[in-house]
This record gives C-alpha cells, structure tokens and sequence, in this order.
C-alpha cells in the first residue's frame, strides 16, 4: 500500500502511538536491526491473535518475501483484549534489510465463526513514526 494510500485511511498518529479508523490494523515500528523488525499493535477486538510462523511481506518496491514470526521476542500469541499493546517481532528470511517505507504483513487467522480470513497489517517504520 503506498504511502498515499495510507493517508486517506485517516491515520491519526502522536508521539506515543499509531492507530487508524476503519477496518485497517496498523503496527508502528520500534526498531529494525538487519533482517529483525520489532512492532507494537493496539488491539482493536476483543480475540486477536498474532500470527505464528511464517507470514508473507509486501514491499512497496522489491518482490514480497516471507518472513518469520521470533515468538521470542514477541507477546504471547493471544486471544487477546481489545485495548492491549502487544509486541511482534519478525525476521526475513532472505536476510535482507527492512525499508524505510511502509509495508505490508499477511497471514491466515480464523475468525470468529471459524472461517479463514487474511489479517493485512500495515507497519510503519521506526523512521516515519511522529515525534521519532
């Protein structure tokens, strides 16, 4: 999604966070150390889970890629509450660095009438945040 298309989403975005209207799920970036990119999410329903495993990233400029869910260094996978701050971090698989753009995450989740549906969050990188 480019960065056009984000700003007609209405992201509201202050020092402390990113959240957005509507039915788009946004990560703000927290740090990027090589292929390793750490986010922070504002649950926006009550149930959400983060993805386990692989997922596939979509870059503006580069082919997608797939990526690696570090269950280390991210939050439990959940369910969890609308209104909590969970963490996740995610590392390429082909070793190459994160862009200074926003980007894409997908992965499959079951919803809540047991249906399989693609959660899309779109990351903001640590570079765009407001007041970073």
């Amino acid at each position: 999604m480019s960065p056009d298309a984000l700003e007609d989403k209405q992201l509201d975005a202050d020092a402390d966070h990113v959240t957005a209207r509507g039915d788009l799920l946004v990560a703000e970036g927290i740090h990027s150390y090589g292929s390793d990119l750490t986010m922070e999410i504002e649950v926006r329903e009550d149930g959400f889970e983060l993805p386990d495993g692989e997922i596939t990233v979509v870059f503006e400029d580069r082919p997608s890629s797939k990526g690696r869910v570090v269950k280390e260094q991210s939050s439990p996978r959940g369910p969890h509450p609308r209104g909590t701050r969970v963490r996740l971090m995610v590392r390429l698989a082909d070793g190459e660095g994160w862009p200074d753009q926003a980007l894409t995450l997908e992965w499959t989740a079951k919803s809540k009438n047991d249906s399989v549906q693609v959660v899309r969050l779109i990351v903001i990188p640590p570079k765009f945040r407001a007041g970073g």
